[in-house]
């Protein structure tokens, strides 16, 4: 990835996915993504705007519980 190429975030879940977290990023390049990703070592996962522009709990639960929690359990939400 270009070292002066800027990024979106617009979202980032730090107890979720890997030790560093999950960054949510904005339209982008598969590959810039992926490269993105290994170089901070954090998860970046492709997510379809059709499924997550609208809140929807459930969904958005699945999601969350699919990535994982990465702290301690007892500290997880009361849905996890």
């Amino acid at each position: 990835m270009d070292e002066s190429k800027e990024v979106l975030i617009t979202g980032f879940i730090p107890q979720f996915g890997g030790v560093n977290g999950i960054a949510i990023l904005g339209p982008y390049d598969v590959d810039e993504a992926d490269d993105f990703a290994n170089k901070l070592n954090i998860f970046c996962p492709g997510l379809n705007p059709s499924v997550y522009e609208k809140f929807d709990r459930d969904t958005f639960i699945s999601t969350l519980k699919e990535w994982e929690w990465n702290l301690n359990i007892k500290d997880a939400p009361e849905w996890y």
